[in-house]
């Protein structure tokens, strides 16, 4: 098996933004490692060079949703359309997927694991309740998903 990235979108210091660095965290306990790199990124712009750069790439994300905490898939044409997409500086990873998608001459190899977070009105330092329950199943899921392949064109 190759080396797969997990790259985790967000911050902790911006409420339940955090939850990927979170997953990520809950990974590193677990001591995920072998063929896995875990990788923190604060800003979307970032994951277009990974994706261009990268074999096998699972992103975890905060994803505007109801109810909050719930674990997600959601394709890269879902975080497009997202009503309200995570983006604190306008660049979201909807938009990073896009971009390197129409920059790349070979197809993307890339699995989404969302979590569903409100509506950020304010900002917050740490995870709600229902978004920090959910993180060892998002965790769980990004194991889980590591085995499966999605390619993009």
């Amino acid at each position: 098996m190759s080396r797969v990235r997990v790259v985790a979108l967000g911050r902790l210091a911006a409420g339940d933004d955090g939850v990927g660095t979170a997953v990520l965290a809950d990974l590193r306990r677990r001591g995920a490692s072998g063929d896995l790199e875990l990788l923190d990124l604060a800003d979307a712009a970032h994951l277009v060079t990974i994706l261009l750069e990268s074999g096998r790439v699972v992103l975890v994300d905060a994803v505007v949703g109801t109810p909050p905490g719930r674990v997600i898939e959601p394709t890269p044409e879902e975080l497009a359309v997202t009503p309200h997409p995570v983006a604190l500086h306008g660049f979201g990873a909807g938009a990073a997927i896009a971009l390197a998608c129409a920059l790349s001459s070979s197809a993307l190899e890339l699995q989404i694991v969302g979590v569903t977070i409100a509506p950020p009105v304010r900002p917050a330092i740490g995870l709600s309740p229902e978004v920090a329950a959910s993180v060892p199943i998002a965790a769980d899921r990004v194991l889980a998903v590591i085995g499966a392949r999605r390619t993009l064109a």
